[in-house]
Order: C-alpha cells, then sequence, then structure tokens
C-alpha cells in the first residue's frame, strides 16, 4: 500500500507510530532497536528527519515473539511546495484488508488534524 499524503505545516515529528494507550515498550529509535506492544518488530533504516522503516508482525501481548509473518513499514519526509510530503508504504498488507483499511483511518485524521 502506498499512501501519499500532503501537509501544509512546516514542523513534522519524526519517530515510530504513537500507539496510545499500549504498553508497549521502545528501546530505540535505531537499526536494531526493539518494538514491543500488541506488534513486534525491529527498526531497520532510521535516518532523521526523513526515512524510518521498521518490521512489524502482531504478538499476543507486550514482548511476546511474533505470532504471524512479518511486514515492512517504510515512511519518507519530504519537502514539497512548501510543506510536507508524507509517503507511507507498508509492504507485505493486502489490499482491502483491516491493515489497509487502518492506515487509511490514520491517514485521515493526521490530515483532518493538520488542516485546522
Amino acid at each position: 500500500m502506498v499512501r501519499p499524503s500532503r501537509c501544509p505545516h512546516r514542523r513534522a515529528r519524526h519517530g515510530p507510530p504513537c500507539r496510545r494507550g499500549s504498553q508497549g515498550v521502545d528501546d530505540g529509535q535505531r537499526p536494531g532497536g526493539r518494538r514491543r506492544d500488541a506488534f513486534a518488530g525491529e527498526h531497520t533504516v532510521v535516518e532523521p528527519p526523513a526515512r524510518l522503516h521498521y518490521t512489524e508482525a502482531t504478538a499476543p501481548s507486550a514482548g511476546a515473539a511474533p505470532a504471524g509473518p512479518s511486514t515492512e513499514v517504510q515512511v519518507r519526509l519530504e519537502a514539497f511546495e512548501g510543506g510536507t510530503l508524507l509517503t507511507l508504504t507498508h509492504l507485505g498488507v493486502p489490499a482491502g484488508s483491516p491493515g489497509e483499511t487502518g492506515w487509511s483511518m490514520a491517514l485521515d485524521e493526521l490530515e483532518r488534524l493538520l488542516d485546522r
């Protein structure tokens, strides 16, 4: 899934996705840094402020080993027409799946909040 979204704002936060209310732990926004929450994975590319790639697989609980196949999330931020272009690619997520729907909802909400 690839979803470009334009943001007219000049400032952007960089780092792994935030899951409010999760009991997750993130021990480093660096290659090899581990994410442990409802998903398990590893940061594979960390190049502030422009790129973040990480693997992700479902886990039965925080800190547990992955229970399913791993996917890869790629986030890129670029200057674009006086703002920021966010490109999110989630490799391994089937079209029309709950994963695709979740990202669409999250990016729609981000766009709504930034357009206030």
